[in-house]
């Protein structure tokens, strides 16, 4: 946070320099609200991983929280985003880990975006309760991945299209199975590729082991 006060302090110095009716001065109060935006992302994030034990917590809510630590991005690359999640759908386990995961997935779009130049590009992102599991899924049309890798994808990273940024999917599996009992698919759609997780909510809530 430190480096945002100093902004803040500079920003500010600049508009007691500049005429109220100046373009600067219109400038500047813009900047001063992308700084007091970044600072609340600071503390949805901290508020976040302050958390490390297992909750039941909405996944509408943290998809939000999501969105605002990729928005720069989202922004600057005109990324559509898809929103079609059920706001009463709740999940069970720690939340931190959770966030992890999914800017580990988005990160893969974003990634794949950027390197193949996708024309308007887009991300839809679903959950909802199917019987007793919490089905979420990941599209876009980034183009998908060699159909040769996709039997493997979860085992072995191949090459640097299949990587994600903060863990290899192989470790996705093993969170998802591990912290959430679910499990994690993928496969190549029409525009792009898809990742789509289930969880068993009965199982979580139980706190049962994998046999």
């Amino acid at each position: 946070r430190q480096p945002l006060c100093e902004l803040s302090l500079n920003n500010s110095y600049l508009r007691s320099k500049v005429k109220v009716n100046d373009e600067s001065a219109e400038i500047l109060i813009d900047n001063q609200s992308i700084i007091q935006y970044l600072s609340s992302i600071i503390d949805d994030y901290q508020a976040t991983y302050e958390q490390e034990e297992n909750i039941l917590f909405n996944i509408s809510e943290t998809n939000e929280i999501l969105l605002k630590l990729i928005d720069t991005y989202i922004i600057n690359y005109n990324i559509k985003i898809i929103k079609n999640i059920d706001k009463n759908v709740m999940i069970y386990g720690e939340k931190n880990i959770f966030i992890q995961v999914i800017l580990s997935i988005l990160q893969n779009s974003l990634d794949a975006f950027k390197i193949r130049k996708i024309y308007k590009p887009w991300i839809e992102i679903s959950a909802k309760k199917i019987d007793d599991k919490v089905v979420i899924t990941f599209e876009d049309n980034a183009g998908g991945i060699d159909e040769k890798l996709l039997s493997t994808i979860f085992e072995l990273v191949k090459d640097s299209k299949t990587k994600l940024s903060n863990m290899t999917l192989n470790m996705l599996k093993i969170v998802i199975r591990d912290k959430f009992f679910g499990e994690i698919f993928a496969n190549n759609t029409d525009t792009g590729f898809m990742i789509k997780i289930e969880i068993d909510t009965n199982r979580a809530l139980l706190g049962v082991t994998h046999g």
